[in-house]
């Protein structure tokens, strides 16, 4: 986007913040800045509903949704999850490890793309509803194909879901922006989401962590929708770094480019050999303390984020602080 570029210049040559307008400024630093704004109820503007929405209805917005999401999805809680540990163990080494050594003995190819689409999907419904009411597209190779391709197709109409007026007053001209079979695939999406649910809540009196569904205390349409909205950003997360290394993002430059920045690493990268699958995986702090893992991570995030444009929240009000920048009034849009 021309526009991230024209602003990330204007952020090299004048600092963290820059007034967009009036009543916009742009913020370009974590502490004091990204971090501000995702922790400190910042509330998110009429866009949110609109790319995020499903059911009709639409993920709490800024203060009220981040007790529950801190408790539910930050980084330590899910270090120290049962139910995380428990999925992890079944999706990876009951599923996706087998999967691959099975590959491995009659030399086949591996369809990355779809694996790695297949993992993050079994892991997203399993925390929300449970192992036992989750998907196994690792496993169901046919049912996760015919998934994916209702989910994709409504790829090309995601934009007109931003602007509704327009969308409308085409829909009353008889000018249909968006087709009836995206529609249909909308509705698919939904009806599959409350069935999950319906079949989680048979589990709900259960105490085992595989099967114990980690959030379904609230409606089933929020819970759904829930669902449906970190779905996409998860996937999109999983897969960044793979994408990047098999040239398939932003192009085979960025592929060669990695790897010869991964060549010049200082003792070279060896892979360990691993004679069997093993059995019980390594603690997540452990794996969250592996500095190359780590810094490959962030350097992917930092240089393709998983949603590149604009998503501006609303500064609270009276004032508030910036970047070390005291009393900054009410202004409406802040990027």
């Amino acid at each position: 986007m021309q526009g991230n570029r024209t602003i990330y210049k204007a952020h090299q040559k004048y600092g963290p913040i820059v007034r967009l307008e009036p009543s916009e400024i742009s913020v370009n630093c974590v502490d004091g800045g990204i971090r501000t704004v995702y922790a400190g109820g910042f509330e998110k503007r009429d866009w949110y509903p609109r790319v995020f929405g499903a059911y009709g209805y639409h993920v709490l917005n800024g203060g009220d949704q981040t007790p529950f999401g801190a408790q539910t999805y930050s980084k330590f809680y899910l270090q120290a999850s049962p139910h995380m540990a428990a999925i992890s163990q079944a999706i990876i080494c009951r599923h996706l490890l087998p999967v691959l050594q099975q590959n491995i003995q009659f030399q086949a190819n591996v369809e990355v793309h779809g694996l790695i689409n297949a993992i993050a999907m079994d892991f997203v419904p399993a925390y929300i509803f449970g192992l036992a009411s989750g998907t196994n597209f690792l496993e169901d190779i046919p049912t996760a194909r015919d998934w994916f391709r209702v989910y994709q197709s409504r790829k090309p109409f995601e934009f007109f879901y931003q602007v509704p007026r327009m969308t409308y007053l085409a829909k009353m001209l008889k000018i249909p922006l968006i087709s009836k079979w995206s529609d249909k695939a909308n509705q698919v999406m939904e009806n599959w989401g409350l069935e999950m649910i319906d079949y989680a809540e048979k589990f709900l009196a259960s105490t085992d962590p595989a099967c114990e569904p980690v959030s379904l205390k609230q409606q089933r349409l929020e819970l759904a929708c829930e669902m449906l909205t970190i779905l996409p950003l998860i996937m999109k997360l999983a897969l960044l770094p793979l994408l990047i290394f098999t040239g398939s993002y932003r192009g085979i430059l960025i592929c060669r480019e990695s790897f010869e920045e991964l060549e010049t690493l200082s003792p070279k990268i060896i892979a360990q050999s691993v004679p069997e699958i093993p059995t019980e995986l390594p603690h997540p702090k452990a794996i969250d303390a592996l500095p190359l893992l780590g810094a490959i991570v962030m350097e992917t995030l930092r240089l393709h984020s998983p949603i590149p444009g604009i998503q501006p929240p609303i500064t609270p009000a009276p004032s508030t602080t910036l970047a070390g920048y005291d009393d900054f009034k009410f202004l409406g849009k802040l990027e």
